[in-house]
């Protein structure tokens, strides 16, 4: 037995020095994450997982269960419709313990406090920007959609409509102000911020909408009123620009024709035989040009006041 003796120590002291390192260094790393956290670059994913925080301070971590798992980006499924265009594709943490989340084939809102998910969703739009009023546009699982409010983790306007969107008119205004297009039932028509319809129905598909009118594209663009009545409707219209107290219009003929917003009285019409023409507005004047880059005519915008 002393003879076994022999080789036992010798043996315990090399596993020593082979071993003792690495558990030095176990515990090392243990310390240094009881410090700094087991994720110190504060990286949003991060071994498996997604990581949310406030400046420095860690709100809460989503465990992933597929490769594919990130922050879902916002769907813009609006086709001939003249939206707002912003930077911002993922909301990230909002009201300091959300976040909208796709994983694998599952995109829904997560509470990051408490570690559950919220709402399943088939998606949502936030036209790269906050809706006035901190709002994004859901698209429930059913395909339906609703008007969602991101400071009250409620729904503005029920998941209940064929489609949601809002013109680039309408993104950044006082929410008092805000104009909702909606398509229910084959129908469309405008909404307040309110949810009272403020239109008329309109059975074809709406291209833009401001506080005056309401734009339908068909090959050119038509041109109504609320209550439905159809504008200019002599004019076969290609362009359109709304400036201050002045509608102005570019015909398929290449002419140019001003009217006035309120009585939509003809102000001033250009034309010039078989040449396109465009316009700048400057402070007070509107200069139309041919496709040479020669002045044609003008139009004093005082004289509308």
């Amino acid at each position: 037995m002393r003879n076994d003796n022999k080789f036992v120590l010798p043996i315990i002291i090399v596993l020593l020095v082979i071993f003792l390192p690495f558990t030095i260094l176990g515990v090392s790393f243990k310390i240094k994450n009881a410090f700094i956290g087991s994720n110190p670059k504060h990286l949003h994913k991060f071994e498996g997982s997604l990581y949310y925080y406030n400046g420095k301070e860690l709100v809460g971590t989503y465990a992933c269960k597929s490769t594919t798992c990130d922050d879902a980006i916002s769907v813009i499924d609006d086709k001939n419709f003249n939206y707002f265009e912003g930077s911002e594709d993922t909301l990230g943490l909002f009201n300091n313990e959300y976040a909208i989340i796709k994983d694998g084939n599952d995109t829904f809102i997560y509470n990051l406090n408490v570690g559950i998910e919220l709402l399943k969703i088939k998606s949502y739009k936030s036209y790269g920007t906050k809706i006035v009023g901190n709002h994004i546009i859901v698209q429930n699982i059913d395909g339906k959609y609703g008007l969602f409010n991101l400071d009250n983790i409620n729904f503005t306007l029920p998941t209940d409509y064929d489609y949601i969107g809002v013109s680039k008119n309408y993104i950044n205004v006082d929410f008092n102000d805000l104009r909702i297009l909606v398509q229910k039932d084959g129908v469309w028509y405008i909404l307040d911020s309110y949810t009272n319809t403020i239109s008329s129905d309109f059975t074809k598909s709406i291209y833009d909408y401001d506080e005056h009118f309401i734009y339908v594209m068909t090959g050119f663009y038509e041109i109504y009123d609320y209550q439905g009545n159809a504008l200019f409707d002599k004019d076969q219209i290609s362009a359109y620009e709304v400036s201050d107290e002045l509608i102005i219009l570019t015909l398929s003929n290449g002419s140019i024709k001003i009217y006035n917003i309120n009585d939509r009285s003809l102000l001033k019409e250009v034309k010039k035989d078989k040449l396109d023409l465009h316009y700048n507005i400057s402070t007070d004047t509107i200069e139309v040009f041919d496709s040479e880059e020669k002045l044609v005519d003008t139009y004093e915008i005082s004289v509308q006041e």
